[in-house]
């Protein structure tokens, strides 16, 4: 089984655009669903990630920080979300809006993700290099890291989950 399980490529009207970042320019919205059972659902959201940004013709930057983003907010959504019997896809959607790319995620857990900022660390406890082997240590930057790259990050509860969304501006940070 394939993880992309639907790809599709619409111009949409406006009542199709819900979520995305208002703007007066028509959009374009793409969509994978990713089964989180399959051997690496991450690897093929970026490369889904990789191929719409190739598509839409967008600087290289912008292409590297958009497969960082996706890969970080797809691997949150198929480690840590609470996943009920029966639920196994994360949607991905992709979309091209003016000068930003939206990529939004959604899964069936409707907790917040643990927001950069929201984790103290005692560096006092630190003696030397970090081990990579220290989940305390090496863990948990992911989403600062993201939102250094972005314009806008949220999380949205939605009835049945919550959606993770990010703005990229076309060109780099602002």
């Amino acid at each position: 089984m394939t993880a992309v399980l639907d790809m599709a490529a619409p111009q949409l009207d406006r009542a199709e655009t819900r979520g995305f970042p208002d703007d007066t320019t028509l959009g374009i919205a793409r969509e994978a669903r990713l089964d989180r059972r399959v051997a690496n659902p991450v690897a093929d959201a970026r490369a889904f990630a990789l191929a719409c940004a190739w598509d839409w013709c967008l600087p290289e930057t912008t292409r590297n920080d958009i497969v960082l983003v996706v890969d970080e907010l797809v691997a949150n959504a198929v480690k840590h979300a609470a996943w009920p019997a029966g639920r196994h896809v994360v949607l991905l959607r992709l979309g091209l809006i003016g000068q930003h790319v939206s990529v939004e995620v959604r899964d069936p857990d409707p907790r917040s993700p643990r927001w950069p900022g929201s984790q103290v660390w005692d560096l006092a406890v630190i003696d030397g290099p970090a081990d990579p082997d220290d989940e305390e240590l090496v863990r948990g930057h992911g989403l600062g890291i993201v939102a250094a790259l972005v314009d806008d990050l949220c999380a949205l509860q939605e009835p049945h989950g919550k959606v993770v969304r990010a703005s990229i501006f076309i060109g780099g940070a602002r």
